[in-house]
């Protein structure tokens, strides 16, 4: 089999491709790669080397579409039989032969190149290429064409493409959008595993995972950092006079503005309930403030549905590592009372932990049911 470790030397298969051993044992190899979760790349590899093998081609290549990304990964041999490392290419726009098996979803045999006026050399072939034939098949799942897989010219003149050739790179075809398909799930899943559904900003969970993170961090390295602690002010007053609906559209309007306001660096993270939690790293106090101050400002000039600019506010409690905490535990704490500090001095306001909020005493629990340093 021919993967990461296959010879730089391609060695034929034989020539009786219905009988073949290394059809069935390629099909058997993608299927492993696939189920192990190995990488997309790793896989494409793979199986553009079998193809090369099976096929005799002289190279095949990758298509994928993504979006508006496309993308060619391409193997090919040379005239001595010395097996390329695999080529990467970004293609500005899908045209060609392998745009029309893209958009008509069928495979498609062409003999001569030169008497098809749907080939394009830019996207159907490879630079320094001469491309005579090509074989085209659809990465199809269901009914969407995620890309397309090409072999171009056989190594054997004397010896063209056939339709039992077609039918080997469609089956190859196939399992690639398997991999493709299991790929884009897999990453969707993961995203849903650390994200709030309703906000689209990181969930509680991830947050206890990544503040940790920080706070290990920022010891190893002598470093300080922030955290914002954010409450939507009004928000009960405001589901009781419009509705959960409209409660749930704030919401996400407000993990909009914070993930606006925040740097790539920062971190923007559901707490729970109403609550909104922000890391910023490598952050002292007072830069954490100049953010909570524009977090504040962008909020209060937000017009909301139903209700004009100002009705819905934030109230925000800011803690600094080291001076407010050495555990997320008491960072969270720290930033807990003093927004509380904040909330109870009228609202729409920022609080710093050991400044504003010395005088509290109050520990809020969290909205999963436990103090803050017993949470994390």
């Amino acid at each position: 089999m021919m993967d990461a470790q296959t010879p730089k030397t391609l060695q034929p298969a034989t020539d009786d491709l219905a009988g073949n051993e290394l059809f069935f044992a390629t099909l058997q190899e993608i299927t492993s790669l696939i189920n192990g979760g190995r990488a997309q790349e790793t896989i494409f590899e793979s199986v553009l080397s079998c193809a090369l093998q099976m096929l005799h081609a002289q190279a095949v290549f990758l298509i994928t579409v993504d979006g508006g990304r496309i993308r060619k990964f391409a193997r090919r041999v040379s005239t001595d039989g010395q097996l390329h490392d695999v080529e990467r290419y970004e293609l500005p726009s899908h045209a060609g032969i392998s745009r029309w098996v893209l958009l008509e979803g069928q495979p498609v045999h062409v003999p001569d190149v030169g008497a098809d006026p749907r080939y394009h050399p830019s996207v159907d072939s490879l630079p320094g290429l001469r491309t005579s034939a090509v074989l085209a098949a659809p990465l199809k799942v269901r009914d969407a064409v995620l890309g397309v897989l090409v072999a171009v010219n056989r190594v054997q003149e004397n010896m063209p493409f056939d339709l039992r050739h077609l039918r080997i790179l469609s089956l190859l075809a196939n399992q690639t959008a398997i991999a493709i398909e299991n790929g884009k799930l897999f990453r969707r899943a993961e995203q849903l595993a650390v994200t709030d559904d309703l906000t689209q900003v990181y969930n509680y969970r991830f947050l206890k995972m990544a503040l940790r993170r920080e706070v290990k961090r920022a010891a190893r390295f002598s470093q300080r950092f922030s955290v914002l602690m954010i409450d939507v002010d009004n928000l009960k007053r405001y589901n009781d006079r419009n509705g959960h609906l409209r409660g749930s559209e704030v919401l996400r309007m407000i993990a909009q503005v914070l993930v606006r306001e925040a740097r790539s660096i920062d971190l923007v993270a559901k707490y729970g309930g109403d609550e909104f939690v922000i890391i910023l790293p490598q952050t002292e106090r007072e830069g954490a403030s100049v953010l909570a101050d524009r977090i504040k400002m962008s909020v209060e000039t937000t017009a909301f549905p139903l209700v004009p600019p100002g009705i819905i506010t934030v109230s925000q409690g800011l803690a600094t590592y080291p001076d407010n905490g050495l555990t997320a535990g008491e960072l969270l704490e720290s930033a807990d009372i003093a927004l509380y500090a904040a909330k109870e001095s009228g609202k729409n306001r920022v609080s710093t932990a050991g400044i504003e909020s010395s005088g509290s005493l109050r520990r809020r629990r969290d909205p999963h049911g436990h103090g803050p340093a017993e949470s994390l």
